[in-house]
């Protein structure tokens, strides 16, 4: 790429970082306000034009007024919020290494529970079936079962059922477990069920206040 970002483009995450569970509620509230109070101090990382890591910084960011949601928008002071993750004429990562980069980044900085971490896991596994390999390039790979469950310190059974999950839950339930609300295997078990009997038990599961 010749610059950061395409102004025609809106920018959207990597899969390797679309894996993870965004932040929401009071955890994303207290990141706008950190940014809105100190500014960004962490640049966000951008890999082919996408988000490697950064996702909840941008969206506090620009929740904030310190980003635009609108590239077109986006000053000459600004652009310094954003690094490439491949410097000018360095030699393209490997998948592994992109992947150790993501994992790094969020498996110690976000407190994660077991049944979230599944989930990241059982999201990169399923990558592999999402692309045509010429299509891959530096946005996904084929990532095993056992590697996943590894790299997320996980189990690999737990994995195959947080894959259930992604396969037959509907939103709501993927987003409960996702948001540490629900377990991944209560939501196996509930992912068995017709959907609109998920719906009814979407229903009467406790809400925020």
């Amino acid at each position: 790429m010749s610059t950061l970002i395409d102004a025609d483009v809106r920018l959207t995450a990597h899969p390797y970082a679309d894996a993870w569970p965004l932040m929401v509620g009071d955890e994303l509230d207290e990141l706008t306000e950190d940014i809105a109070t100190q500014g960004l101090l962490q640049p966000i990382i951008l890999l082919d034009g996408l988000i490697l890591d950064g996702r909840n910084r941008y969206r506090a960011a620009v929740a904030a007024g310190v980003l635009p949601d609108d590239f077109d928008k986006i000053t000459a002071s600004q652009i310094k919020h954003f690094h490439q993750f491949v410097p000018v004429g360095a030699p393209e990562p490997t998948q592994e290494q992109l992947l150790a980069f993501v994992v790094s980044r969020n498996l110690h900085r976000r407190q994660l529970n077991d049944d979230q971490r599944r989930m990241v896991a059982a999201r990169l596994v399923n990558l592999k079936a999402g692309r045509p390999a010429e299509e891959q390039s530096s946005q996904s790979a084929n990532i095993s079962r056992d590697d996943a469950a590894r790299q997320l310190k996980t189990d690999v059974a737990g994995v195959d059922r947080a894959r259930s999950v992604l396969a037959h839950a509907v939103h709501e339930i993927v987003e409960a477990v996702d948001e540490g609300k629900v377990t991944v295997a209560a939501a196996a078990e509930i992912a068995q069920q017709s959907p609109e009997r998920q719906a009814e038990i979407v229903a009467s599961l406790p809400r925020d206040d």
